[in-house]
């Protein structure tokens, strides 16, 4: 019973944290504003987390896209070895750009990490780094003593994931043409980018020694 009523109290705290970072901003965020929203005695933060950078690294964690991938790492390079990664790039773009669009919260983090430099964002960064590096790992035998590099096409397509969708959020307006609220021009997104990656591994092919 008293697991189960720590990890609610975790979550609210959280969801807390999460609500106040939306609303006001991560310089808004405190121990007491936490503890209030959240309705729950102050010290229970410092007994379940030791700190509020802890306790707000926690909430990012639980939205951040990357987590899932990072807590399966091993399971996932041994799924997706037959073909070099090809699948698992196509799935990661697909589920990121769905994933992006849609959660508010991960929107406003990745506005946040690239606005403000600070130690919590960047050791969250370098989580996805380290999850995205293990990934791409699987794809260095292919692209290796060609033309192509796949780690700057991966930059580009999940660069622009983050912009196509801040943009639209921000200003609303089209860019380069397309509305993602549209569905046609949010499935010509999914296609161009699986086209994309399609070339990219056939272009390693062709301009092999």
């Amino acid at each position: 019973m008293r697991k189960r009523n720590r990890k609610r109290t975790e979550m609210r705290l959280m969801q807390a944290a999460g609500e106040i970072f939306l609303a006001e901003g991560y310089q808004e965020l405190g121990v007491n504003k936490i503890a209030r929203h959240a309705d729950v005695n102050k010290g229970l933060i410092y007994r379940y987390f030791g700190t509020l950078e802890i306790l707000f690294k926690r909430y990012i964690e639980q939205q951040d896209f990357w987590s899932p991938y990072k807590e399966n790492i091993d399971q996932i390079l041994e799924e997706n070895k037959a073909d070099s990664g090809k699948s698992l790039a196509k799935k990661i773009l697909h589920e990121q750009l769905e994933y992006f669009y849609k959660n508010k919260q991960m929107q406003e983090l990745i506005r946040w990490e690239i606005t403000e430099k600070n130690d919590i964002s960047r050791g969250v960064s370098n989580m996805r780094e380290y999850a995205g590096d293990q990934m791409l790992g699987l794809t260095d035998a292919h692209f290796g003593n060609t033309q192509v590099s796949f780690r700057a096409v991966m930059t580009l397509l999940i660069g622009g994931i983050y912009y196509c969708v801040l943009h639209d959020k921000t200003n609303g307006s089209k860019f380069c043409g397309l509305d993602i609220n549209h569905p046609d021009d949010m499935r010509q997104l999914h296609k161009t980018m699986d086209q994309i990656i399609d070339w990219a591994y056939q272009s390693a092919v062709d301009s092999k020694p």
